[in-house]
Formats: C-alpha cells, structure tokens, sequence
C-alpha cells in the first residue's frame, strides 16, 4: 500500500512540475513591449504635483498654474509618464482650465 501511495504521490508531482514549468515558459515568451509594459507598471517613481492643479512633473519646482509648491509623491513609472506628459500637453488641471484661478 505504500509503494501504491509513492507512486501515485510522484507522478502527480512530476505531472504537476511540468505543467507549472509549461505555464512558466508560456509566460515568458510573451512579447519584449508585454515585458516591458510589465516592468515599467511595477516599478515606482517620485514625480512632483501640485496639490491644486493635479499638474505634475518629474522636476521640483512651483506650480507654473497658481505657483504653489510641487509636492512629492510617488507612483508607478506608467502612471507618472502619463501624468507628466499631460501637463505637457497642458491638461494637468483637474478642471482643465489653465489659470483660472483668482491671485
């Protein structure tokens, strides 16, 4: 009863070691823009926002909407790149109105 037990024990292993190992070799023949999309979302950054606007950068500085300080914070490289080139773009207020605000 207990070679029985033994044997059934290794092949489920060895069927189960090969399917993870099959699993795993699918997963890293994806493409080099699939690895890299993954890398870039995991890995964080500090960018600088303004606490008002939303407007963010990958610099320290003043706000170039009201002139209040740019905060740190940090996020994924994704989230951040987007963010700074929207501000870029000059979409960085929230209300999507530049300078609307009253000195």
């Amino acid at each position: 009863m207990r070679k029985i037990s033994l044997i059934i024990f290794l092949a489920v292993f060895s069927f189960a070691s090969f399917a993870f190992a099959e699993g795993m070799s699918e997963h890293q023949h994806g493409s080099a823009a699939d690895a890299q999309t993954t890398d870039m979302s995991m890995e964080m950054t500090k960018v600088h926002v303004c606490p008002m606007d939303q407007y963010t950068s990958d610099k320290a500085g003043r706000c170039p909407l009201c002139g209040m300080n740019l905060e740190e914070k940090e996020m994924s490289a994704s989230e951040a790149k987007d963010a700074v080139e929207k501000s870029k773009r000059g979409q960085g207020n929230e209300k999507g109105v530049r300078g609307s605000h009253s000195h």
